[in-house]
């Protein structure tokens, strides 16, 4: 293996060096490490983490089973079991959903299987990455998690491909990048902890994108977009990223932009991009503390505004509701949608 801190671009290097059967023994030996590995191409991945997926949920019930058994051995009386057992459910529930999408969607890739932290961590490829000219990763921010919003995270950006074919003819791919642990409760959202360490894995992710070998000899044009406590852990890693990886930037129903100055940002400059539904309907913007989560992105010069029209939206409240419409902004049909997937297209947004 490759050693600690290696980047992506030198665990390209490395795995590009192998034989087909020095990749075989590897995988072997480590295919939790190989699977999640930025650098590794898209194809291994995918089919490494896809053979993880029943022994991990085999491994899950097992616990589940196991902890139950201790509860009642206990009465029922313990706290921290019953925190435990609840993790447990939490567990098998996530890796149900995962091997049930997995199994009815064999053409999309796992690109992350992790189940280190707080909660398995995932990632969904979509799209033939080896043609893409144009790649979108989208980042879900607070109350994230496997079986409670992979499917909509997957459906918003199978929304971006949709429409920016049809803005512009061209080869596309985005990810559901569901790869850190997104804050669940308000005392976790009330600080960029996660976002922190989400912005770490985030950047080598991202980097690992660009340097894997692709079949298109057209230059690779990468968006980054941030929704919610997703957009500061995204802000945040936009200005640790190395410099050329990510083309465009776009943050939305952002309560924070992760940065205090634009110039932090290894984005160039006139492609960081701010959406934002009426402010009555979407209070998360910037409710952050400038200190912790960085500047409201709608105020910074930084940002070129782009629509906050999300009216023509499945789920859009027309009443006044503090948190009605922060969910909105990736809905077919949408203003914002639309704008979006034209950054997604290299467009101007029109």
């Amino acid at each position: 293996l490759p050693p600690p801190g290696s980047n992506p671009r030198q665990i390209a290097a490395w795995w590009g060096s192998l034989s087909d059967q020095q990749k075989k023994k590897l995988i072997e030996k480590y295919p939790e490490i190989i699977g999640n590995l930025d650098g590794v191409d898209i194809k291994t991945r995918d089919e490494v983490n896809r053979s993880l997926v029943d022994g991990m949920l085999a491994e899950a019930r097992d616990r589940e089973r196991q902890t139950h058994d201790d509860l009642v051995h206990l009465g029922m009386t313990s706290h921290s079991y019953a925190n435990r057992y609840s993790k447990a459910l939490d567990d098998v529930e996530d890796l149900e959903v995962l091997k049930d999408f997995i199994d009815h969607h064999r053409g999309q890739k796992l690109l992350v299987c992790d189940r280190s932290g707080e909660r398995l961590k995932v990632a969904i490829g979509i799209g033939d990455f080896n043609q893409a000219q144009h790649i979108g990763v989208f980042v879900p921010g607070k109350g994230t998690t496997v079986r409670g919003s992979l499917l909509d995270c997957v459906t918003k950006s199978e929304g971006l491909i949709t429409a920016a074919q049809g803005l512009r003819k061209s080869s596309y791919a985005t990810v559901a990048w569901l790869g850190y642990d997104a804050p669940l409760s308000i005392p976790n959202v009330a600080n960029t902890h996660r976002a922190n360490a989400g912005a770490d894995r985030l950047v080598n992710f991202l980097e690992g994108l660009r340097v894997i070998p692709r079949e298109s000899q057209e230059k690779l044009h990468l968006t980054l977009l941030g929704h919610s406590y997703g957009s500061t852990t995204s802000g945040i890693a936009a200005s640790h990223v190395s410099p050329n990886v990510v083309d465009d930037l776009v943050l939305f129903g952002s309560p924070g932009s992760g940065v205090q100055l634009g110039a932090e940002y290894r984005v160039p400059e006139g492609h960081r991009w701010v959406s934002a539904v009426p402010y009555h309907g979407d209070i998360v913007q910037g409710i952050g503390t400038d200190i912790n989560f960085g500047r409201n992105p709608t105020e910074m010069r930084a940002f070129r505004h782009i629509s906050g029209d999300a009216t023509e939206g499945e789920t859009y409240r027309t009443f006044t509701h503090p948190f009605g419409n922060h969910s909105t902004y990736l809905e077919d049909k949408t203003k914002t949608q639309k704008n979006m997937a034209e950054i997604v297209a290299g467009l101007e947004p029109s």
